[in-house]
């Protein structure tokens, strides 16, 4: 798993947290302080957002105002991404959201059901 920075990167610096933008078909991250604030089925709380969990789960978060994009390539060659957000066999889920819009902290998630 590796991310790919855009070509604007730069220094990051913590910031308190600040709202993060989603693209279809994401429906807007549930914000949270702890594990218990997460409702929906198997989430935990990462960066002050929802996220499923999974086994494995891969989760990349960072503060910054870079659009850093996650994918995992499974055992079979398939990628998991922003752009392959489901892959059949294995069932591996990106959970998004996958825009990120200025400075703040943001979080990409991809995982595979428990």
């Amino acid at each position: 798993v590796r991310p790919t920075p855009s070509p604007d990167e730069g220094q990051a610096t913590h910031v308190p947290s600040s709202p993060i933008a989603t693209s279809p078909p994401f429906n807007s991250p549930v914000v949270c302080q702890v594990n218990s604030d997460c409702t929906h089925g198997s989430e935990v709380c990462v960066q002050e957002v929802c996220i499923e969990e999974g086994n494995p789960r891969f989760t990349l978060q960072w503060v910054g105002n870079d659009d850093l994009d996650l994918s995992v390539v499974t055992p079979d060659g398939t990628t998991i991404s922003s752009d392959f957000p489901f892959e059949s066999s294995s069932g591996g889920i990106f959970g998004g959201p996958s825009l990120q819009v200025g400075f703040g902290q943001h979080v990409e998630n991809i995982y595979f059901p428990l």
